[in-house]
């Protein structure tokens, strides 16, 4: 069982681009559960609200083809 500390610890170092091994052994579990948990709906909504949106440049600014 993760506790809701270790869940929200694991989707931070996630979202800084660390992988489940490295999170694993920083936080004394197994590759596996940290790899089922980000897997879960609840971990993909908390690093969905992360993600940068994209932005589109003025048309001053793009090139024109």
């Amino acid at each position: 069982m993760i506790t809701d500390l270790k869940k929200r610890k694991i989707v931070q170092l996630k979202k800084k681009g660390q992988g489940y091994k490295l999170i694993a052994q920083k936080l004394r579990l197994s590759r596996d559960q940290v790899r089922d948990y980000l897997r879960t709906r609840a971990a993909r909504a908390d690093i969905k609200k992360f993600r940068f949106k994209k932005v589109r440049l003025p048309k001053v600014y793009r090139k024109e083809s």
